[in-house]
């Protein structure tokens, strides 16, 4: 789907460059950036009517746009042979956690204006303030100044570029890219690094800036569409005290849980079993039903407390889950077979602490094919995971009143207890005790 609208945009923008016409503009613009890119200068276009510049502009976003496309699958395609994820990219995150112009004015508006002024303001001799500061204060620097500026203008332009794309590494969060696979992940920015340049150098700031933001507009405008066809929205609620969005999504892979304060707390693609066990803190296979296939449905919910008074979160939630999908909470017993995690090594197991002194609840886990990250997280929120992800009850013997940045794999038990020992220090003894499950009656 994505594919398809990304290429829809493409011939539409195509077809009405060649029919403005454009076709000679398209082919002039393509030349002078191969020329400029070959060795940068400081030079203005001489031409720098509007009219021009429009169709630079749109001359580069056809450029750009199949570009991206091409970028944008084959970095998928790493995503599939489990080489990186994407799943918990920033922006993705960003899709699912906020309103729709929140989303626009943050990754269309703001964003691309802070970027352009730090990364391609300073591109004109003009316009870079740090050197202009030092020529006022020392007006016999100049000379000296400039001429480095022109000789190394190239370097300063593609190291420009070069750190735009390296800061969006930043977007892939705690996901840890295959090192050698950081040039392709970035190498859209880098592009995009270029392209911006050369419209900041040739023509302005203003234009670059335009070219950004319509770029992400129309990338971020896919995304919002391609989500919209694969969620069922089933409670959107807005009240003075509060805020919560329930949707059943489908195609998601990996789960995403983030505890934003004390009282609002986000599930990304989470399985409704899953929700229930944090909800009730219940560990993942104390919970049963007499419908598992609505236990197995993904859930994205995102609750806000926008008072200052504090909210019991989870009665909430499960109060408007029990309404939406009518089913009444039992309690129950039996025996069943428990993983002990025993902390064998206390010092090993506190290199990996976190520093939350300053935090609430500030928690995050990241649960994907092969791997689960957890982040500011108790080795009791650890072992509830673990329970879902291994589908085996997982306990912790001695409990810590302390957080981890722990990353465990995912889908195999071997490698699993070999982690755990080697890295955390924590060894898994199997023991049976009869234990309270809680079980979901639905009642349609």
């Amino acid at each position: 789907m994505l594919r398809n609208l990304a290429l829809r945009l493409y011939l539409t923008v195509s077809y009405h460059l060649i029919k403005i016409p454009m076709l000679k503009t398209f082919k002039n613009t393509l030349k002078d950036l191969f020329v400029f890119l070959k060795n940068p200068k400081d030079e203005q276009d001489i031409d720098q009517s509007k009219q021009n510049k429009v169709k630079k502009l749109f001359s580069l976003l056809v450029i750009d746009i199949p570009i991206m496309v091409l970028l944008s699958i084959l970095i998928n395609y790493f995503a599939k042979l489990g080489w990186v994820e994407i799943e918990n990219h920033q922006v993705k995150l960003l899709l699912d956690l906020a309103p729709v112009w929140l989303v626009f004015l943050l990754a269309v508006i703001i964003i691309p204006f802070i970027e352009e002024i730090i990364f391609r303001l300073f591109l004109r001799f003009r316009r870079n303030y740090f050197l202009q500061i030092i020529i006022s204060i020392f007006p016999k620097t100049k000379t000296p100044i400039l001429g480095f500026w022109k000789n190394k203008f190239s370097f300063v332009f593609y190291l420009s570029a070069i750190f735009f794309a390296l800061i969006h590494t930043t977007n892939f969060g705690s996901n840890n890219p295959i090192f050698y696979l950081i040039p392709i992940l970035v190498l859209p920015q880098f592009i995009m690094g270029l392209f911006l340049g050369y419209l900041r150098v040739r023509y302005n700031f203003m234009l670059g800036y335009l070219m950004h933001a319509i770029h992400n507009a129309i990338f971020i405008t896919v995304a919002l569409l391609s989500m919209e066809e694969t969620a069922n929205q089933k409670l959107n609620l807005e009240t003075n005290g509060y805020s919560l969005k329930i949707e059943e999504v489908s195609g998601v892979n990996t789960s995403y849980i983030h505890n934003h304060n004390q009282d609002s707390i986000s599930f990304i693609g989470t399985d409704f079993k899953n929700i229930i066990s944090i909800l009730t803190n219940k560990d993942y296979d104390l919970i049963e039903s007499n419908n598992n296939s609505l236990l197995s449905k993904k859930i994205t919910l995102n609750f806000r407390n926008n008072s200052p008074d504090s909210l019991n979160k989870d009665s909430l939630i499960l109060k408007y889950l029990s309404e939406i999908y009518s089913f009444r909470i039992e309690n129950k017993h039996r025996k069943q077979r428990v993983y002990n995690l025993v902390v064998q090594d206390s010092l090993q197991l506190f290199k990996h602490s976190s520093n939350t002194e300053n935090k609430i609840n500030n928690t995050s886990t990241s649960v994907s094919l092969n791997k689960i990250t957890f982040e500011n997280t108790t080795l009791e929120q650890v072992a509830k995971t673990l329970s879902v992800s291994y589908k085996n009850r997982f306990e912790v013997k001695d409990e810590f009143f302390k957080e981890f940045n722990i990353t465990l794999p995912n889908n195999d038990f071997s490698k699993l207890e070999n982690t755990l020992k080697t890295d955390y220090g924590i060894d898994l003894k199997e023991i049976e005790k009869e234990i309270e499950y809680i079980y979901l009656n639905f009642q349609k």
